[in-house]
C-alpha cells in the first residue's frame, strides 16, 4: 500500500527536490569536480558503528524519537574517481516512544525497540578535498527486515517486517576515517492495520576504510 496521506505527497515532493538539487549541482560543478578517471581501487571495504535518533511516523499520533544504534560492514564499487555504489549490511536498533494520559493522574508510556538488518543501496558522489579527504554526497534506498521487536507479537500483530525507504546524507572521509550522517524514510506503510506508519530516522555513524 503506497503513500497517500498529504504529509508523506510533502515529504516526497521535498525528496525529488533534493536529488533535482544534487542533479544540478553535478551538471553546473561537472568540469571543476567531476572527476572520470579510473579510480585506485574498484572496490572499498569498511566497517561501520554508530547511533541514530528513531520514531514512527504517523497521522493521529505524535510518537517521540528514540535513540538506537548500529553497525556493520561497507562495499563502495568505485565506478570513477567521482562516482560510486554504496552498499552494505547493517545492523540497526530502531524505536520509537509516546506518553499517553489516561486521566488526571495515570499516564502509561510505550517504548518500542525493533531490530532490523539493512541494506543499502545508493549513489555517491565525490569530491576530493586532498590528497587525503573526500567529501561525499549520498542519496538513494534501503531494504530491511526485522529481526525482533520489544515484543513477540510486535512483528506479528502490529508491524509488517519488512520496510522499503529512500536514503539521503553525506560523508567525509580522511585517510582511512569515515563520518557519515544520514536521514532515512520508510516510503510504505509499516502497519497492518488501517493506519500508516513510517519508520524515520536520522543516523551518525563512524567508520575505517580498508
Amino acid at each position: 500500500m503506497m503513500i497517500n496521506n498529504t504529509y508523506s505527497r510533502k515529504l516526497m515532493k521535498r525528496i525529488v527536490i533534493l536529488f533535482s538539487m544534487m542533479l544540478v549541482f553535478m551538471t553546473a560543478s561537472a568540469q571543476q569536480y567531476w572527476d572520470s578517471s579510473r579510480p585506485d581501487h574498484r572496490f572499498t571495504f569498511g566497517v561501520r558503528a554508530g547511533f541514530n535518533l528513531s520514531k514512527l511516523i504517523e497521522e493521529n499520533l505524535e510518537w517521540r524519537y528514540r535513540m538506537g544504534y548500529q553497525a556493520g560492514v561497507s562495499v563502495d564499487v568505485n565506478l570513477v574517481r567521482s562516482l560510486s555504489i554504496c552498499t552494505g549490511v547493517t545492523y540497526i536498533k530502531k524505536g520509537f516512544k509516546m506518553e499517553l494520559e489516561y486521566g488526571p493522574t495515570f499516564t502509561m508510556e510505550y517504548d518500542y525497540k525493533p531490530a532490523y538488518i539493512e541494506i543499502p543501496l545508493a549513489l555517491s558522489y565525490r569530491i576530493k578535498l586532498s590528497d587525503s579527504s573526500q567529501f561525499q554526497l549520498n542519496g538513494g534506498g534501503y531494504y530491511s527486515f526485522g529481526l525482533k521487536g520489544s515484543d513477540e507479537n510486535f512483528f506479528t500483530d502490529t508491524m509488517k517486517k519488512e520496510d522499503l525507504g529512500v536514503i539521503l546524507g553525506a560523508a567525509v572521509t580522511y585517510s582511512h576515517y569515515y563520518f557519515g550522517a544520514s536521514y532515512e524514510r520508510s516510503l510504505k506503510s509499516l502497519s497492518k492495520t488501517d493506519d500508516k506508519s513510517y519508520n524515520s530516522s536520522i543516523v551518525i555513524s563512524l567508520g575505517y576504510n580498508f
